[in-house]
């Protein structure tokens, strides 16, 4: 059941009709339920999780033609050297969840 969820949410994420702000808007549910698949006792499951969480990150990444943000060029000053402007803009959305993130693995590791 765990899988097949993970395998709908890779299907809509990756979905052509699903754009990255659609993906941003609701990642309030999709990171929650993402990070509950590492504490997961199988193993498929978290694996899963995990690339399901990249597949979001790089969705994520992909700036939308009618982005609303800012398009001065400000982005191409990075903080991280090396760093692309999609990982940029991963990293600013994605940012909020760290936290949240960070108790999943930290809570998967203390049940090894």
């Amino acid at each position: 059941v765990r899988l097949s969820s993970l395998s709908g949410i890779r299907d809509a994420i990756s979905s052509a009709m699903a754009s990255a702000a659609a993906v941003r808007a609701n990642l309030n549910s999709i990171v929650p339920a993402l990070g509950r698949c590492f504490v997961d006792d199988d193993h498929d499951v978290r694996a899963g999780g995990m690339d399901v969480l990249r597949e979001v990150a790089s969705r994520v990444g992909e700036e939308d033609d009618d982005d609303d943000e800012d398009n001065t060029g400000s982005r191409s000053n990075a903080c991280i050297a090396g760093v692309s402007s999609n990982a940029e803009v991963a990293a600013r959305h994605l940012s909020p969840y760290l936290p949240l993130l960070v108790a999943y693995v930290t809570s998967a590791l203390n049940s090894l």
